[in-house]
């Protein structure tokens, strides 16, 4: 699901982001945001392939094509393991005013079903409550608010009071042999979550319930 999101912000939103001088100033700019398995996440103008911030480099790889909040300058990327001893599988929420790391979660969960935490999905975020949905491969769908707002100076800030999890199994799923987890992506109508997981099983679930 490596796919680059792309996205043409309004003027005061690249007024207000770490765009470089010549692509803050430049109308209609459509940015490419990119997040890959060399563990960075790249910044590109559509119209003429060059750089339009800096790079962030998170240092794990990334699978997931990541989400962008339709409303805040705020991107989630989510992770896989890397090949080191503690470069287990997370998810992370970035700030694009100024590349500062807001939030890493879902990584080693106890409460996960699943020993691996890979976050191959593309998350989705619900505008008018403030709250993302993520399903992972660690068999677990987490939901947040956010709390989200930029402050006097300019920066944006979460504060999640508390995460709400789901976590599930079937008569079919194993660890061993077809796996809880979600590597695809939810579909949201209304209330309700559609997604199949690794073990062949599609999942309708009442987001309020």
């Amino acid at each position: 699901t490596g796919q680059p999101l792309i996205v043409r912000w309004t003027a005061e939103q690249r007024a207000a982001m770490n765009l470089l001088p010549e692509k803050k100033e430049k109308e209609n700019l459509i940015e490419v945001i990119y997040s890959t398995m060399d563990g960075n996440v790249y910044f590109i103008d559509l119209e003429d392939g060059q750089p339009t911030r800096e790079t962030i480099k998170v240092g794990l790889p990334f699978k997931g094509a990541g989400a962008l909040h339709p409303s805040l300058p705020l991107h989630l990327g989510p992770g896989d393991s890397g090949a080191g001893e503690g470069e287990y599988a997370r998810a992370y929420l970035y700030s694009l005013i100024d590349g500062e790391k807001l939030l890493e979660y879902g990584g080693q969960d106890a409460f996960a079903p699943r020993k691996f935490c890979g976050f191959d999905s593309a998350p989705l975020f619900d505008e008018a409550t403030d709250t993302i949905i993520e399903p992972s491969e660690n068999g677990i769908i987490y939901t947040f608010r956010l709390n989200s707002k930029i402050g006097e100076d300019g920066k944006l800030s979460i504060q999640p009071p508390e995460f709400v999890k789901l976590r599930y199994k079937t008569a079919r799923s194993s660890e061993e042999r077809y796996w809880l987890g979600m590597e695809d992506s939810p579909v949201i109508w209304k209330n309700y979550m559609y997604i199949a997981d690794n073990g062949g099983t599609l999942l309708c679930i009442d987001l309020n319930t």
